[in-house]
């Protein structure tokens, strides 16, 4: 996420916070609901973007 610049914190390895914003950043740009968990779907395409 850090690498798409969804992610600008350290990268520390605990799902936090600021984990969840990254994750519902990316949901707005693929239209979901933007919950901050990922669905496989989700996983697969943020997968395909790298």
């Amino acid at each position: 996420m850090t690498a798409l610049g969804y992610y600008a914190g350290a990268v520390d390895g605990i799902f936090a916070a600021d984990t969840r914003a990254a994750i519902r950043r990316l949901q707005h740009e693929l239209q979901a609901p933007m919950t901050g968990r990922l669905t496989g779907a989700e996983a697969s395409k943020l997968m395909t973007l790298r």
